[in-house]
């Protein structure tokens, strides 16, 4: 669980849970969007919050252009809505993840001399 402890993997949702916090206490009012966007542009300034210039929780679009929220920006939400603390959102990061760990594991073990690469169609358009 170690290797998932971080602002960006593993801890983004607690990040996001940290970040809206702060803008609460730095925003009067949430109905105004310019005031918002004001301070989140403070933020990707680095001058706000952990002045590192991030918006966690949004991820850049490689294919269309812009930002989305991924699946961190939620979660954090979810949790708190249900009472967890954010001492365990990791661990239930960890936790979801421990089906596809243990039959990569398996996997191994029986194909125990073998690499296993996993393999991929391209779609991209053949050039000559």
């Amino acid at each position: 669980m170690s290797s998932l402890k971080g602002p960006k993997h593993g801890g983004a949702n607690i990040q996001v849970m940290e970040m809206m916090e702060d803008i609460r206490s730095h925003v009067k009012d949430y109905g105004d969007k310019e005031e918002i966007a004001a301070y989140l542009d403070k933020i990707i300034d680095k001058q706000a919050f952990d002045k590192k210039g991030l918006v966690y929780g949004m991820e850049k679009r490689h294919i269309f252009k812009g930002v989305s929220p991924n699946v961190d920006f939620y979660s954090g939400f979810v949790y708190d809505m249900l009472g967890i603390p954010m001492e365990l959102y990791t661990a239930i990061f960890a936790v979801a993840r421990i089906v596809g760990w243990s039959a990569h594991r398996i996997e191994e073990l029986i194909c125990a001399d073998k690499i296993i690469r996993p393999s991929y169609m391209s779609v991209m358009e053949e050039r000559l």
